[in-house]
């Protein structure tokens, strides 16, 4: 676990992680509750012809928002709400990564470890952007990869 800095590092790092796992898992629930109750009409949700284009949910949030306020900005703003989530979940991820990147590779303990322990002098910044960069490139091809998989799933 990366506490070093924490206080009480002993304490803090394990219940920062219960805390961030019961949270999730509680406003998740909530989210799947919401969102399981306005699914009525799923053939209408899927038809490519309605106001967004055949986006399950994003219809979904949109049609409850509209027929309920007249309006579907509620639903694009809860939409936005769960961008920025995954945006930050991901950021996470790739800040783990490269913290335990730059670790290892300070230890001796990764391939090339003399070339990704470097950190940026020009900048001044003790960011360790050599551990960093490989990470979010196996990211980025990562999730190509994936959206390949995912278009081939659905042509078969």
């Amino acid at each position: 676990m990366q506490t070093e800095e924490t206080k009480k590092a002993d304490w803090n790092g394990p219940m920062g992680i219960v805390y961030s796992v019961s949270l999730s898992s509680v406003f998740g629930w909530i989210y799947l509750l919401a969102l399981t109750s306005v699914v009525t009409d799923i053939p209408y949700l899927l038809d490519t012809g309605n106001d967004v284009g055949g986006y399950a949910i994003a219809q979904a949030l949109y049609a409850t928002f509209h027929r309920r306020y007249g309006t579907g900005a509620g639903g694009i703003a809860c939409l936005v709400i769960i961008a920025v989530a995954v945006f930050l979940c991901g950021t996470a991820c790739v800040t783990s990564n490269s913290r335990m990147g730059y670790a290892f590779s300070r230890d001796g303990a990764m391939p090339f470890s003399h070339v990704l322990y470097a950190t940026s002098t020009s900048s001044g910044s003790p960011c360790p952007w050599r551990s960093s960069w490989p990470s979010r490139c196996a990211c980025a091809l990562i999730s190509q990869l994936l959206k390949y998989v995912s278009a081939m799933h659905v042509t078969v």
